[in-house]
């Protein structure tokens, strides 16, 4: 028997970026879980969700928050299911309580997770995404598929804290993180004009 343990590795290290106004942070510590809801099952899927949850499944391009839960809609009859938790006791809970309702797979080392919060955010949104992030195109809640840079990801606009401006999360495919975070910070508030 091998001596040996493999332990979980962040994709970014605990990256944590600051700037004036603004704050690019890598969340850890989340559980990412894709739920498929199972064909012409949409009744179904959505009462599960609201026993689980207490909430149906979000419509497209949109996000509910469920107590700590964020369910976030991330494709056509998919949301992605994110708690800060183990993602196998997540997992297990969506498997049991989904039942033939849907599709559960684990996905938390595939994704990266990225808060981006501050004052000045919504200058560095302006220069490294072309849609519209103001928040009268794009209101709490919402949620996007959209690139950052050359890399491809899904924004999520968040609720801000008293007098933080605006706050992002950014999920991006792990093999490709460190160039999302590249595309951010190579810019407008990280580096100034």
């Amino acid at each position: 028997m091998t001596k040996y343990r493999l332990t979980h590795d962040h994709a970014l290290g605990g990256f944590d970026a600051k700037a004036d106004g603004a704050h690019l942070t890598e969340q850890t510590g989340f559980a990412i879980i894709a739920v498929t809801m199972a064909n012409g099952g949409k009744r179904g899927f959505n009462s599960a969700m609201k026993k689980i949850f207490g909430t149906p499944a979000p419509e497209a391009n949109q996000m509910v928050i469920a107590g700590k839960t964020r369910i976030i809609a991330s494709a056509l009859d998919q949301v992605f299911v994110v708690e800060k938790t183990d993602p196998e006791t997540l997992e297990a809970k969506l498997v049991k309580g989904l039942g033939k309702h849907a599709t559960v797979t684990n996905q938390s080392d595939g994704w990266v997770m990225l808060e981006y919060a501050g004052q000045r955010v919504h200058e560095g949104m302006e220069r490294i995404s072309m849609n519209d992030t103001s928040i009268e195109a794009f209101p709490i809640g919402g949620v996007m598929r959209a690139s950052i840079e050359h890399v491809n990801g899904i924004i999520c606009r968040e609720k801000a804290k008293k007098g933080e401006g605006d706050r992002f999360l950014f999920l991006t495919q792990r093999s490709s993180a460190a160039s999302f975070v590249h595309g951010i910070i190579d810019t407008v508030p990280f580096i100034e004009d």
